[in-house]
C-alpha cells in the first residue's frame, strides 16, 4: 500500500524498481547475444543490446546508484555504463547541467508543497464518512477527482527531486538538439513525469504519455513489443497490463485498476476515432475550438492527427 495519510514506511518499492531494473538487463543482454548472431533488432533494442554482461561491480553501481534506487526512475544498463566510462560531456556543459537540476529540484519542492496542501483539504477520511455519502453525486465524482489529482503529486515530487539528482550526476544527459539559442544539451535521459501534458491532459491517453513513462516504455519495450507472437494487439495489451498489475502486487485494487485502464483506453480509441471523422466535428474544430486549447498543448497533437474528440476537451476543462 502506497497512499494513506497515516505514515507509512512501503520497503518493497525499491524492489519494485529493482525488479524492473534487472529484467530490462536479462532483456538487454539477451538482445546484444540476437546482434551477435546477425538477428535483427528494433532501433530501441540496438540502443539497449549489451554485448557483454556487466561484472558484478558494474551490477552493483547500477542497481544502487544512490540518485534513483529507492523510487527510481528506472534507466537501462547502457546509460550506467556510457556515464560511468565519462562519454558524457559533464565539464563542458556544466553549467546547463547545474541550471537544469535546479529547476527541477525547484520543480519538485513546488509540487511536494502542492501535495501537502491539496490532501489537507481533501482529505480520503471525509470520502470514507456518511457525510460525503450524503452530497451529490456530481459533487463526490468532483471532490474524488481533485483528490486523485492532488494524490499523484506525491509521486511527481519523488521523481522530479530524484530527476534533478540525476542530472546534477549527470546520468540524465541525452544529447543536444537545436534550439532558437543554438545548439544545447537535452537533460531528459531520466524523465519521468512531463508536467506541461500531464497537467493539461485532455485525454486518458495523455496520462499514460506523461505519467511514470520510464516504467511505461519498460512495458511498451520489453513486454508489449516482445509479445507480437500473440498476433493480437488487444491481447498484448491486456497482458502487459496484467504484468504491471501482478508488478503492483497481489491485491485485488490493482488488477480492477489495469483492467479499467484497459476497456478505458479500448473505449477512448473506439469513440475518438468515430467522432473525430466526423465532418460536423471537423468543421468545429478548424473554425474556433482549435484557438480554445493552449499553444503549450497543441504541440502534443501529432501533425495530420485528429484533433481530440469534445468530451475529452471538456473533461480537460470542466474535471
Amino acid at each position: 500500500m502506497t497512499e494513506s495519510e497515516d505514515y507509512d514506511i512501503t520497503w518493497t518499492m525499491p524492489h519494485c524498481v529493482l525488479t524492473l531494473k534487472l529484467i530490462a538487463l536479462s532483456f538487454d543482454i539477451w538482445d546484444g547475444q540476437k546482434l551477435k548472431q546477425g538477428k535483427e533488432l528494433s532501433s530501441n533494442n540496438k540502443i539497449t543490446a549489451l554485448e557483454r554482461a556487466p561484472t558484478l561491480l558494474e551490477l552493483f553501481g547500477f542497481v544502487y546508484f544512490p540518485a534513483c534506487f529507492l523510487v527510481g526512475p528506472i534507466f537501462s544498463f547502457k546509460r550506467y555504463l556510457d556515464f560511468v566510462s565519462d562519454k558524457y560531456p559533464l565539464d563542458r556543459e556544466s553549467k546547463s547541467l547545474k541550471k537544469h537540476a535546479v529547476q527541477r529540484l525547484v520543480q519538485g519542492l513546488a509540487y511536494l508543497i502542492a501535495f501537502q496542501v491539496g490532501v489537507s483539504i481533501f482529505n480520503i477520511k471525509y470520502m470514507m464518512s456518511d457525510d460525503f455519502w450524503e452530497t451529490s453525486i456530481f459533487y463526490r465524482h468532483f471532490y474524488c477527482g481533485l483528490w486523485a489529482h492532488f494524490a499523484l503529486y506525491k509521486y511527481i515530487s519523488c521523481w522530479l527531486l530524484t530527476e534533478a539528482s540525476c542530472i546534477r550526476f549527470g546520468l540524465s544527459y541525452n544529447g543536444n538538439e537545436v534550439t532558437k539559442d543554438g545548439m544545447v544539451a537535452k537533460w531528459d535521459g531520466c524523465n519521468n513525469i512531463k508536467l506541461m501534458l500531464f497537467e493539461g491532459a485532455t485525454k486518458f491517453q495523455h496520462y499514460i504519455d506523461s505519467f511514470n513513462c520510464n516504467t511505461n516504455f519498460f512495458a511498451a519495450e520489453y513486454i508489449y513489443k516482445r509479445l507480437k507472437f500473440l498476433n493480437n494487439r488487444h491481447l498484448s495489451q491486456f497482458c502487459t497490463l496484467l504484468f504491471l498489475a501482478l508488478w503492483h502486487g497481489l491485491r485485488s485494487g490493482y488488477y480492477m485498476t489495469f483492467f479499467n485502464e484497459f476497456i478505458i483506453i479500448f473505449m477512448e480509441k473506439e469513440v475518438e476515432s468515430i467522432i473525430s471523422k466526423t465532418t460536423f466535428y471537423e468543421k468545429i474544430w478548424n473554425s474556433h475550438l482549435k484557438q480554445s486549447v493552449p499553444l503549450w498543448e497543441r504541440k502534443h497533437l501529432k501533425k495530420g492527427s485528429p484533433p481530440p474528440p469534445l468530451p475529452f476537451l471538456y473533461l480537460r476543462y470542466f474535471h
